[in-house]
């Protein structure tokens, strides 16, 4: 995904959602818990987190079909055990209005 250079010159609230997703995605073990988070776990933080960056950049800049592709893309490409009720509740939450 390329990032827009205003994205990260700009303080925009979606900023750090895609931070958050990308942390989850490529460098959980930053993430200081014990025991460490497990696959399921991190997938679904990191779709939540991404969802919520594709709603808030989407406030801003209108509707992105590449965006909303990616998220399905995350849905289709884990090999996480999913639980689709739960991805129901993640799109909802990041959704919401804050």
């Amino acid at each position: 995904m390329g990032i827009p250079g205003a994205f990260l010159a700009e303080d925009i609230p979606a900023r750090e959602a895609l931070l958050l997703s990308l942390t989850f995605e490529k460098w959980p073990d930053l993430i200081p818990v014990t025991p460490p988070i497990s696959l399921v776990q991190r997938f679904y933080n990191e779709y939540f987190w991404f969802r919520r960056f594709v709603f808030l950049w989407q406030q801003g800049t209108g509707p992105d079909a590449g965006l909303e592709q990616q998220a399905f893309g995350k849905l289709a490409g884990t090999s996480a055990d999913i639980d689709w009720s739960v991805i129901e509740e993640l799109d909802q939450l990041a959704r919401a209005e804050n």
